[in-house]
């Protein structure tokens, strides 16, 4: 389609919003159909460069950067605006971004629900707080989301980092004393790994810390980790990964000869490291923020009967979806104290009202308040006994 004014079409391209932008054809678009926008971007700054980048626009197109017209200048506006709003060294998933700013402006939904990742959220709470958005229960640990003041729209029962490792030190302490104790942490390379580590160190086992590693996301070994590891001499590790990676740690380390006490994080502790470690999986530790999903209490039993029923696999029994269903149980509640008349300010003050609030045993009762939209700030510790993970401890400070 050759065209001077892409305005014709703004409609017309399915979920795709094209505005005030003249060119002879709609190449900037031909890979982009589905899920994205292009603006007149001058009233759109800090996201000029991010479209440049995925070469929605044509850089020459774009008011506020039209001198960037190599790559390598694209890029270094890039890191500019990451660092700006992001902080130094930490990248924005694009397309989920965009995807909120379309859900937001282009569909005018109520709220974002279960955003997935800190980096993520981070870059978009704004756009959700100037709009008037709510943030729902999201998969996302920061721990500036929790400032009611800063973000008064954001619910969660998901705890962040700093909490659940400096529960982990001190459970170490209580159970295991610091003799001869010597503890590794190993934590992705972003600002949750950073206030992962940091609430570590600010537990009653901090000043057993002996080796601190990093890995990132493309990561396909962990092997250099796991030697320093060993030179280190560590006695716990705290791995925080996901389930597969875990499972993949736990074999490189009996490969290369590591021997240690093994903390899984939050994303750990799935029926997926058991299958897939097998026999290295048992005995390993979960420092979680809520009950195993396996565990047989009426909660999960009916969370399981529900995922069951919705074709779920049994990889997909886990932290991740439970979690997610905790939030749709808050969710529910929120939206029936709300009522049929249903506002922003009316929902926001229906979940400020829940008060131990019973998930069947998934979590202790939650909490809200005008003060606090984390309904819950508990730690529990498990470990993997006979093949399945097993709490021991309900509410580690």
């Amino acid at each position: 389609l050759k065209l001077t004014d892409l305005r014709i079409v703004k409609d017309q391209i399915r979920g795709c919003q094209v505005i005030d932008i003249k060119l002879t054809d709609l190449r900037i678009v031909k890979d982009q159909i589905r899920g994205c926008r292009v603006y007149n971007l001058k009233l759109k700054m800090k996201y000029a460069a991010i479209a440049a980048l995925l070469g929605m626009v044509e850089a020459d197109k774009i008011p506020m950067i039209k001198k960037a017209l190599t790559k390598e200048k694209i890029y270094r506006q890039m890191d500019t605006l990451q660092n700006k709003f992001l902080g130094a060294g930490q990248h924005v998933h694009v397309d989920d971004f965009m995807n909120a700013q379309y859900f937001i402006e282009q569909e005018n939904v109520f709220a974002i629900w279960a955003s997935i990742g800190s980096a993520t959220l981070k870059a978009a709470l704004p756009l959700h707080d100037e709009s008037n958005t709510p943030s729902l229960f999201p998969w996302a640990q920061d721990l500036s989301f929790y400032d009611v003041n800063n973000h008064p729209l954001f619910f969660s029962v998901n705890p962040p980092a700093y909490a659940q490792t400096k529960g982990f030190g001190n459970y170490l302490v209580d159970n295991f004393g610091t003799d001869g104790i010597k503890v590794g942490l190993m934590t992705i390379n972003s600002v949750d790994g950073e206030q992962t580590v940091q609430g570590y160190k600010d537990s009653s086992g901090g000043d057993l810390l002996v080796d601190e590693q990093t890995w990132e996301r493309d990561s396909t070994t962990y092997g250099p980790q796991i030697l320093s590891f060993i030179d280190s001499g560590v006695t716990d590790v705290y791995v925080g990964t996901g389930d597969t990676q875990f499972a993949q740690f736990l074999l490189e380390a009996d490969q290369l000869g590591l021997e240690a006490r093994f903390w899984g994080s939050t994303g750990t502790i799935s029926a997926n490291t058991i299958e897939l470690a097998g026999e290295l999986s048992e005995g390993a530790y979960g420092v979680n923020v809520i009950s195993s999903a396996t565990g047989d209490k009426p909660g999960l039993n009916a969370y399981r009967e529900a995922m069951f029923a919705a074709g779920a696999e049994e990889a997909q029994i886990s932290t991740a979806s439970l979690l997610a269903y905790t939030g749709g149980l808050v969710l529910e509640e929120m939206l029936t104290r709300a009522g049929e008349c249903l506002t922003v300010e009316n929902f926001v003050a229906a979940g400020e009202s829940i008060k131990d609030f019973d998930t069947g045993g998934i979590m202790r009762p939650l909490n809200f308040s005008e003060e606090n939209h984390l309904g819950n700030n508990d730690v529990i510790i498990l470990q993997v006994q006979n093949g399945a993970w097993e709490e021991l401890v309900v509410g580690q400070e």
